[in-house]
């Protein structure tokens, strides 16, 4: 969030087309932002605004991702709060940005303090002094209000919008306003400072940043194969963790719902803990269609209500491919004694887990008896199919 003059002279520009002021920020930790801020200066104002996820190389406070926009109109002038009603999720060194345009009338408007600087009171010191002189007052009584301001504008943290049929222009706040510090010396009277659009963020640090990541990602998996995984725990605080404070990541994999647990003790400040896991895909993947890795995170046993600062990444989908283990007929992903067992249990009619492609070992005539006679011979290692045991694509 940005800090802000003081408002004795909250200044505004109103236009016929649509105007738009926004700020830019970036996230000094791991953070949510669940609160925004933004003043009006006149009653009955509709502020329309959005957030954005900005790009690595973003030019402008509306290059990346518009992950919000919303519509609400103040009865009232003056500073206000708002809640988002989401919690929206930034890294540590992400860029995002907050764009409003105000409406009174039909009509846009932009905010910006404008005020005077030291120079400025000096200068005009003799001329205060003589207005209480030639009011009749005792000159020796003259004791003017210190009221002066330094405003801060940074490159590529303000900008205003203007909008067209080709969509908006953005310039940067700190160029117009050097252009106005430029044409006031010009005229003389270089005595004046400007500052943000009084457009704030309220960013909350996490404690802690738990993350669930796959590596060497595929479009898709086949039976048997490996689904590579990462589980981060990291303190965000500037406090260490005691040992007395443990961490426990649980990544339920897959349609069997594996259950992979790790845990980090003792956390430093600022410390990342990872931790590497894998999953084989099975039949039962490949026949719902995809495979889910979901983390939960539990302090000194108790699960915690955690909001994932990085949303999704908590929980991938991949697509399993159309192949499927020869003689799996349970979809487990190892052909046993049980996948005879399933074949005997579907052809009953009874419960079970059941891949027909995998179940039809000889390829004949459908899952038949004679598919759990093959799957016994070759257990026993007496001549059946070759192929039992094999990835079919």
């Amino acid at each position: 969030m940005y800090d802000f003059m003081p408002e004795i002279n909250r200044d505004r520009v109103t236009l016929d087309g649509d105007v738009y002021m926004a700020n830019v920020f970036t996230s000094k930790n791991n953070c949510t932002v669940r609160y925004i801020g933004i003043e009006t200066v006149e009653a009955d104002t509709t502020v329309s605004y959005s957030i954005y996820f900005l790009d690595d190389d973003a030019k402008s406070p509306t290059d990346g991702y518009c992950v919000l926009t919303r519509d609400i109109t103040f009865p009232y002038a003056g500073y206000h709060k708002i809640d988002l009603g989401r919690t929206l999720g930034q890294a540590k060194g992400n860029r995002y940005s907050i764009v409003a345009k105000a409406v009174r009338n039909g009509k846009s408007t932009v905010y910006f303090n404008h005020a005077e600087t030291l120079e400025g009171f000096i200068n005009y010191y003799p001329s205060r002094q003589a207005r209480h002189a030639d009011s009749g007052k005792d000159p020796n009584t003259f004791k003017p209000d210190m009221l002066y301001s330094k405003g801060v504008v940074n490159k590529g943290e303000s900008f205003i919008g203007v909008g067209s049929a080709d969509g908006t222009q953005w310039a940067d706040w700190a160029d117009v306003t050097a252009d106005l510090k430029s044409l006031n010396a010009a005229q003389g009277m270089d005595l004046f400072t400007y500052d943000y659009f009084p457009i704030r963020s309220y960013p909350e640090t996490e404690p802690i940043t738990a993350t669930n990541i796959v590596t060497e990602e595929r479009e898709s998996y086949t039976v048997g194969e490996e689904v590579k995984g990462l589980t981060v725990i990291g303190n965000n605080t500037d406090t260490d963790f005691g040992d007395d404070v443990t961490y426990e990541l649980t990544v339920t994999i897959g349609a069997s719902q594996t259950k992979i647990t790790t845990s980090a003790a003792g956390l430093k400040a600022g410390e990342n803990r990872t931790f590497a896991y894998s999953y084989t895909v099975t039949g039962a993947d490949v026949m719902a269609g995809k495979i889910d890795s979901i983390m939960t995170v539990k302090r000194n046993g108790e699960a915690i209500a955690y909001d994932p600062v990085f949303g999704d990444i908590l929980r991938f989908t991949v697509t399993a491919s159309g192949a499927y283990l020869l003689g799996d007929a349970d979809g487990d992903g190892a052909v046993t004694i049980l996948d005879a067992t399933a074949i005997q249990r579907h052809l009953a009619d009874l419960p079970t887990a059941f891949c027909a492609a995998a179940a039809d070992v000889d390829g004949e005539d459908g899952v038949t008896i004679i598919d759990a006679n093959y799957l016994q011979r070759w257990l026993a290692g007496l001549p059946s199919n070759d192929e039992i045991g094999q990835v079919i694509r």
